[in-house]
C-alpha cells in the first residue's frame, strides 16, 4: 500500500513533511549565562542600590528621629539600620555615624516626617494648569519641610535641582 494515495503521482509524502530539528542547548553556555545574571544581581544589591540610599544620607533628604536613652536625648538623627544589639544612626549636623546599644534606648520618636517626592512628573491626562498647580503645591511642601528641618534641627538642606 502506498503512502501517497492522496497525492498526485511523483510526489512523495516523506519529502514534503517537515522535519523538526530540535534545538540543542549547550549546557556550559547556559550555566555561564545563569552565573552572569546571579553575579549581576549581587553587584546591584551590594553596590548600586546602597548608593541611592547613601545619596539620601549625603543630601539629608530623609526623615529625622529622636532617640531617648537612659542618659540623654539624641535628636534629629537619621536611622540607617539595626542589628539585634545596636541601632545605627547618622548625625547629619556633625556628619558622623553612631552605634547606640538597644539596651540603652527607651524610646524612638519620629521628629520630622520624610520629605515630599523629589520629582513631579506630568501625567498623560494632566493639563498644563493642573501640572502647574501640582508643581506649586510641591514647592510649598518642599519649602515647609526645609523650614521644619531648619527650625527644629538647625540643619541647612540644599534640595537637588535635577
Amino acid at each position: 500500500m502506498s503512502l501517497n494515495k492522496d497525492l498526485p503521482d511523483g510526489i512523495d509524502r516523506r519529502k514534503i513533511t517537515p522535519k523538526f530539528n530540535f534545538i540543542k542547548i549547550d549546557g556550559k553556555k547556559t550555566v555561564k549565562g545563569v552565573l552572569f545574571f546571579i553575579a549581576l544581581f549581587i553587584f546591584l544589591q551590594c553596590f548600586e542600590i546602597p548608593k541611592s540610599g547613601a545619596q539620601h544620607l549625603k543630601t539629608g533628604l530623609v526623615a529625622r528621629y529622636d532617640l531617648r536613652t537612659s542618659n540623654e536625648t539624641l535628636s534629629c538623627r537619621i536611622l540607617i539600620g539595626s542589628t539585634s544589639e545596636y541601632i545605627f544612626t547618622f548625625d547629619y549636623a556633625r556628619k558622623i555615624f553612631e552605634a547606640t546599644p538597644k539596651s540603652q534606648i527607651n524610646r524612638i520618636e519620629l521628629a520630622i516626617s520624610p520629605p515630599p517626592p523629589i520629582v513631579i512628573i506630568k501625567g498623560r491626562g494632566m493639563s498644563n494648569s493642573d501640572f502647574q498647580k501640582a508643581k506649586h503645591e510641591f514647592v510649598a511642601q518642599k519649602n515647609a519641610w526645609i523650614n521644619e528641618v531648619q527650625s527644629r534641627c538647625n540643619q541647612k538642606i540644599i534640595w537637588p535641582t535635577n
